[in-house]
């Protein structure tokens, strides 16, 4: 299996409904570089080979070689006494093209497809020239989800690559959460699709958390969950693997569940209700993965000692109903936690 499918599958088979991947499987699963004007994008051009041959590496290097991008965080750091003389394993500079490609891709999609959408809108624009407009738009759409995808997929093997991900987008002028919140926020271009959003949305909630660049705070956390929340709501409250999906990275960090806790309207009475409500056990093990993360936390230990919203009866209701192991492990491991 190549990469990019590899990759694909990883961050499809949790993450999102099943639906979104078979529409997918029906569009161009690669990027299409033909639609790209390697002409004003320099970089792209420069190392396309490099990332056509990273894709035709067997998935153990490539895998092993996006996992050495992980000492980034550390490589100016002076080693201790016990780890000189080691061998390290060096930082792959193919990886780093390869993900610097992505980013760089992502980044020129995203000012297509603002342009084509401003085109699109022009009342003057005849039949022909639409029609054409409408096609590359669509092209560089589907590029625009293979980006989100890889991205996805290669934190989905290594959550820490999200740190990495972020730290290799300025090198090619790519703010990464910044641009991911102009698909999320721009509500009138079609092309920026439903899918787009979501992917994005768990991207952002992963570098929000596992960032070393950059120590994000309350209001940033609360900015996604806002838009998280909002978004399932917008969509009948049936986007619940995707709240969940990413409450479970978010409330793993002390501001991302202080935001949850203080600052959103019935957040622990929704994770509860989700808890005992969903028969997909996925959803129902990230859900109480969301009140793993609230029962380590000392500050909010009252929540258990006050038992409120019947918090463990909810639990051992939820481990009895469910006799498979790991909602048993990680529901057993909240009771005894708190």
């Amino acid at each position: 299996m190549k990469l990019s499918e590899n990759l694909t599958f990883r961050a499809n088979i949790f993450n999102y409904e099943a639906r979104y991947y078979e529409d997918y499987n029906q569009g161009a699963q690669k990027i299409d570089f033909s639609s790209i004007d390697l002409g004003n994008n320099s970089g792209i051009a420069k190392n396309y080979q490099t990332f056509q041959n990273f894709l035709n590496y067997p998935l153990k290097e490539q895998i092993s070689q996006l996992n050495s991008l992980t000492r980034l965080f550390h490589e100016n750091e002076e080693l201790g006494e016990e780890e000189i003389g080691k061998k390290k394993t060096p930082i792959s500079k193919e990886g780093k093209v390869f993900i610097q490609i992505i980013l760089e891709v992502l980044s020129c999609s995203i000012s297509d497809l603002k342009n084509l959408s401003k085109e699109l809108s022009q009342s003057s624009l005849d039949a022909t020239s639409k029609e054409k407009k409408k096609t590359s738009a669509n092209k560089i759409s589907q590029n625009l989800i293979n980006t989100l995808l890889l991205l996805d997929g290669i934190i989905m093997c290594n959550v820490d690559l999200a740190g990495a991900i972020e730290l290799l987008g300025e090198n090619v002028g790519v703010q990464v959460v910044e641009y991911l919140y102009i698909i999320l926020d721009d509500s009138t271009n079609e092309y920026y699709t439903d899918y787009a959003k979501e992917v994005a949305s768990h991207i952002i909630s992963c570098c929000l958390v596992f960032s070393v660049k950059t120590e994000y705070n309350v209001n940033d956390y609360k900015k996604i969950i806002d838009w998280i929340i909002n978004y399932n709501i917008h969509k009948n409250k049936t986007r619940t693997c995707l709240l969940t999906t990413n409450l479970y990275i978010i409330l793993s960090h002390d501001n991302g569940l202080q935001c949850f806790l203080q600052l959103v309207p019935k957040g622990l009475e929704t994770i509860i209700e989700i808890m005992t409500r969903e028969y997909s056990i996925n959803i129902v093990y990230e859900a109480i993965f969301c009140i793993w993360n609230i029962a380590n936390s000392s500050k909010y230990i009252s929540i258990f000692e006050e038992n409120k919203e019947n918090i463990f009866d909810k639990l051992i209701q939820v481990i009895k109903m469910n006799k498979v192991e790991k909602v048993i492990r990680i529901g057993t491991l909240c009771i005894k936690v708190s």
